[in-house]
Order: C-alpha cells, then sequence, then structure tokens
C-alpha cells in the first residue's frame, strides 16, 4: 500500500481541499523556495488561472491537429497529469492502433488487445504543451520544490520570476487538470475531430488503479465505460459483490481485513486484483464511524513509541493515520489524544518526520 495515492483520491473525489496557506516562488538560476505570504510585484499562478492555461493551450493543440490530415476515426482523447509534473496530450486513431498491433505482431487474447488500444504509450499521437510559459514553468518549479532553497542562499536583491499557489503544486495540478479535461468536453472543444461512435476523452494521472477507477469515470459514461473496457466493469462487479459480504465486519475485523494490503507489492492482494486504488480499502470502513477513530489511536500509540521502528510498523502507522480521515469527525478527546500522538512524534525527530505531517493534517481538518 502506499496512502500516497489514497491522499491523492481524495483531492481528485474533492472530499479533501488541495488549497494549502502560501505560494511557491521561482528565481532564476533554477532556485524556489516556499513563502508563506504573497508576493508583490510577479505574476500569481492561482488555481482557476492553471485550469484557463491547460483549456487554451489544448485548445491550440487540438485545432492544430483538427486541420491536419490525421485527423478521422479519432477513438480517444486523453489529458495527462503524471508524478513528473508534465502535463500532456494523448490521442489516437484506429489507423494508429493499426500501426501498435503490426508493431506488436505476437498472440494476443482480447484483454490484451484491449490494453494495447487504450494504453497512452501505444497511442500515435503524443501532444505537448511545452510551448507554453505557465506550463514551463509549472514543470521546472514543481521539480525544484522536492529540495527548495534555504533562505540565506537567496539575496534580498533577488526578484522571483513567477508565484504559484502551494496547493497546485503539491497535489492539486492533478484535479486542476481533470477540471480542465472536464471544461474541454462541456465546452465542445473536442467537436473539431472526427471521432468514431465509441470515442472516450479523460484525463489521467499515470496510475492505472487510480485512473480507472477514480479519473476516468468522471467523464465516461457508465454505459459506455462497461463496453470498452468489460474486463474493469466485470472486476468491479466482482469487487462489489465482495464488499457486500463484509459488511457485517466490526471495526477490529475491517482494518486487520485489510493488513495483506497494507503490506503488499500491488500485484496479488484485494483490492489491487480488482483495479482498485487504495482509496477504496479506506471508503469501505468509513460506515464504521468514530469508533474507527478510537481503534486507529489506540494502535497507533504502540507503534509510535518502539523503540526500533521496522518498515512494516511504518507501513501501519500511515495505514492507521489515513484511515482517520474516513471516520468522520473526531471528538474533543481524539484530538486531543491526535495532538499528543503529534507531540511524541515530533520527539523522535526524522524517524516520524513524514507521520508527523499527516497526523498533524488530521488535527487541522
Amino acid at each position: 500500500m502506499n496512502t500516497f495515492y489514497s491522499q491523492l483520491g481524495r483531492v481528485l473525489e474533492e472530499r479533501t481541499p488541495f488549497h494549502q496557506e502560501g505560494y511557491y516562488l521561482l528565481y532564476d538560476g533554477n532556485r524556489a523556495k516556499f513563502s508563506p505570504t504573497k508576493p508583490i510585484h510577479i505574476e500569481i499562478v492561482t488555481a482557476e488561472s492553471f485550469v484557463n492555461t491547460l483549456v487554451k493551450n489544448s485548445k491550440a493543440v487540438i485545432s492544430s491537429f483538427a486541420s491536419g490530415p490525421d485527423n478521422k476515426d479519432v477513438y480517444v482523447f486523453n489529458l495527462q497529469a503524471d508524478e513528473f509534473y508534465n502535463i500532456n496530450i494523448y490521442l489516437n486513431t484506429l489507423e494508429g492502433f493499426q500501426r501498435a498491433l503490426e508493431r506488436n505482431p505476437m498472440d494476443r487474447d482480447e484483454r490484451s488487445i484491449n490494453w494495447l488500444k487504450y494504453n497512452q504509450g501505444d497511442f500515435r499521437y503524443h501532444l505537448w504543451l511545452e510551448d507554453d510559459k505557465i506550463v514551463n514553468y509549472f514543470t521546472q518549479l514543481a521539480d525544484l520544490t522536492t529540495y527548495p532553497e534555504e533562505d540565506f542562499l537567496f539575496n534580498t536583491e533577488d526578484q522571483p520570476i513567477i508565484a504559484f499557489e502551494a496547493g497546485i503544486i503539491k497535489m492539486g495540478y492533478y484535479l486542476l487538470t481533470l477540471r480542465a479535461m472536464q471544461r474541454l468536453i462541456t465546452e465542445g472543444e473536442l467537436e473539431s475531430l472526427n471521432t468514431t461512435e465509441d470515442f472516450i476523452a479523460f484525463a489521467s494521472t499515470g496510475n492505472n488503479d487510480v485512473d480507472y477507477s477514480i479519473v476516468m469515470p468522471k467523464t465516461i459514461e457508465p454505459a459506455l465505460f462497461a463496453k470498452i473496457f468489460p474486463f474493469d466493469h466485470a472486476k468491479d462487479l466482482k469487487f462489489r459483490e465482495l464488499m457486500l459480504q463484509n459488511q457485517h465486519f466490526s471495526v477490529t475485523e475491517y482494518l486487520d481485513y485489510w493488513s495483506d494490503a497494507v503490506l503488499s507489492s500491488y500485484s496479488d492482494t484485494i483490492p489491487y486484483i480488482y483495479g482498485k486504488s487504495d482509496l477504496e480499502v479506506f471508503i469501505q470502513m468509513e460506515h464504521l464511524g468514530n469508533a474507527l477513530a478510537q481503534e486507529c489511536i489506540q494502535r497507533l500509540n504502540p507503534l509510535i513509541d518502539l523503540e526500533i521502528i521496522e518498515i512494516e510498523n511504518y507501513y501501519f502507522i500511515y495505514y492507521y493515520i489515513e484511515t482517520l480521515h474516513f471516520a468522520g469527525p473526531l471528538t474533543k478527546q481524539q484530538l486531543d489524544d491526535c495532538k499528543q500522538l503529534a507531540n511524541r512524534m515530533n520527539e523522535r525527530g526524522e524517524d516520524l518526520e513524514d507521520a508527523l505531517r499527516e497526523i498533524n493534517a488530521v488535527i487541522n481538518l
């Protein structure tokens, strides 16, 4: 399990606001830093202006393709934001798909052929947005914010080139790319493409489980999704049936039920074998309410007091903290307990630095 993908799912489902206080600033010399206050006298990219930029530049790319000779039998259009902060357009035509089949002449079953047909890496057309200033600055700045420069490395005379709202950089750009894709559809910007009857358009993150279970259904009608992705639809039905059988589980039984997923490498455990993202683990428990929070807090206490925290212990620490986001409003006592946990995590320093940041996010909900 990687709870990052549950956090991403919360943002994409708009369960958790992506907005964060502060701004990230880009400077000459490939330098970046965080500012808690709004900068003055420079361009500031907001969530709204970021979406506007993606829509404007996507329209230009679509128009250029639509006016060319390859605009025929377009069956798929994708606006992708990936983990490397690249935002690109992928599309394919039936002719492009046929070429992909010819490049891969080995025997294929129906499932493999369907995968090849909708795998962006095998699309013929990769259309870049990189000519846009804001998109370029975003990619450059976002990469730099992984290790921002210390303040003492900047002179008072240094002037930033541009600033972005912090929430865009850290995770919001995935949701904003989805919003841009939704606008392209609702505003009719794809109508200049000569499309097939079963044409689909969707945003994506580069993570298949997140895309198929969360993002793609935002812009593909359920009946069309089931027709185009019958294997994924069948897995979804099986997963829902299995989860109905678990509704009688107690809090402790449900938390223990997902232990294999917590420790897994994704390939061979529930929910991943059904094409579900990490978010689904937590959604299946949210009906348990406040009792879920109480059990997670109790389980966190001994884990953070271990003299040596092994890698498996870390997995469960992050698992229990993420679960708190799905347990409903915490009581005053539970909030106080979380604050005490945070204080003890802080005392351990770097050992629990990431966990401290996560539990503080729960406290500040």
